[in-house]
């Protein structure tokens, strides 16, 4: 039986809003919040930066990476992808500081050391800028684009060594190479994929509002309705290899066992 889980109260009083929530070496769990970071250490600390100053402008944490040297990486809805250091020194370069709407949800280190993230105009009424973005951790960018209308949203390395993300609006899952090699995988009409993860049995598990699939790094996709599910948001990967799934919707986390056939295919 899995244990029961344990709510952390971040802020009485305050919308918090959280986004997106990782574990960092060394034990602490990190989380965006609105306008704020929150870490928790293992003994139960917690810490929250409130309206990081980027410049003139507060900032507007969503995604969250841990870079190569333990650093914390985040995107900023403001236009800038940051890092903080374990000794609280926050550093931004700037992707899309005068462009308004480019919303980055989704951001994962490469293996190539470079942080890979996705750029989406989802409030703009003409969502024309959809790309997959690289930044080395020295600050030089680069980006491709994607179809209109692709609605980028989730990213993670696959065990290909290429980075895979959702395209809620495009219904696909994209993968990209680290040479710039975009390939597209159309979802059955109606299935809008969210987060995506790495799983143990060297495939690609997703979530979709009430679904969880698995596409193999050859393309193959298998979905697995899950009753009872609302709108699925998060998904994460136990350590005994089942998944964890957020339902935003039920305000309900839901346990999903993949098939023993799927557990031991490779």
């Amino acid at each position: 039986m899995p244990p029961l889980p344990v709510r952390v109260r971040i802020q009485a009083g305050n919308n918090n809003d959280p986004q997106d929530i990782i574990n960092v070496p060394g034990g602490s769990i990190w989380f965006t919040g609105l306008a704020e970071i929150g870490k928790i250490s293992p003994d139960g600390t917690m810490k929250l930066w409130h309206e990081i100053s980027i410049g003139s402008a507060a900032g507007l944490p969503d995604a969250l990476a841990v870079g190569p040297d333990g650093e914390v990486w985040y995107t900023d809805d403001g236009g800038y992808i940051c890092h903080i250091s374990p000794i609280d020194n926050f550093g931004c370069y700037a992707i899309h500081p005068s462009t308004k709407d480019i919303w980055m949800r989704g951001i994962a280190m490469g293996a190539d050391g470079a942080l890979w993230f996705t750029e989406d105009n989802l409030t703009s009424i003409a969502d024309t800028q959809n790309a997959v973005g690289r930044l080395t951790t020295t600050g030089n960018y680069s980006q491709w684009l994607l179809p209109p209308d692709s609605g980028p949203t989730r990213i993670a390395p696959g065990p290909d060594g290429a980075l895979w993300f959702t395209e809620r609006g495009g219904q696909r899952i994209g993968r990209i190479t680290s040479s710039g090699v975009i390939t597209q995988f159309s979802l059955p009409r109606g299935v809008y994929p969210f987060d995506i993860v790495s799983g143990p049995d060297r495939a690609l598990w997703f979530t979709t509002d009430t679904q969880v699939g698995r596409i193999t790094t050859a393309g193959r996709i298998t979905l697995w309705p899950i009753p009872g599910a609302q709108q699925f948001g998060g998904i994460a990967v136990a350590p005994d290899g089942s998944l964890w799934l957020a339902d935003g919707v039920a305000s309900a986390l839901r346990h999903f066992v993949p098939p023993l056939r799927i557990q031991h295919r490779r």
